[in-house]
């Protein structure tokens, strides 16, 4: 008796790859802090000195040391926003290298530039580079 060779069908080989550009794609979504003109976030007032950049839902201190400080979105145009922080208008990115893990359990949307800590005392995960960049 001959056993016939296994033939794979073109899609159930690309499952594979579209599952994980599904999941890159995720974690991309979980890296921006979607904002509209008019939304009150946290944000630190060391910017852009410090390069951390740091968002957040949630009273927080940014990775440089300094606390984060109330601010009012004024702007928001593709994966920037700009913010008025201590009275001035600063520019910050919506989409960080680094957000916290917590997800739904402190609901802060921590984002950042550079790692840190959560609110909630998390590390501030890296993020993966999606197949797109």
């Amino acid at each position: 008796m001959r056993l016939r060779p296994i033939r794979l069908s073109p899609f159930l080989l690309a499952i594979p790859l579209i599952l994980l550009i599904l999941s890159q794609a995720a974690s991309r979504a979980e890296s921006r802090m979607e904002l509209r003109a008019g939304d009150e976030v946290y944000a630190c007032a060391s910017v852009p000195a410090c390069g951390f950049g740091t968002l957040s839902r949630v009273s927080n201190v940014c990775g440089c040391g300094r606390n984060l400080v109330q601010a009012r979105v004024v702007e928001v145009e593709g994966e920037n926003a700009t913010l008025v922080v201590d009275g001035r208008a600063k520019e910050f990115r919506t989409v960080g290298r680094y957000a916290c893990d917590c997800r739904e359990n402190c609901g802060c949307g921590t984002i950042s530039q550079k790692p840190g800590k959560c609110a909630c005392g998390r590390i501030l995960l890296p993020l993966r580079k999606t197949l797109m960049e």
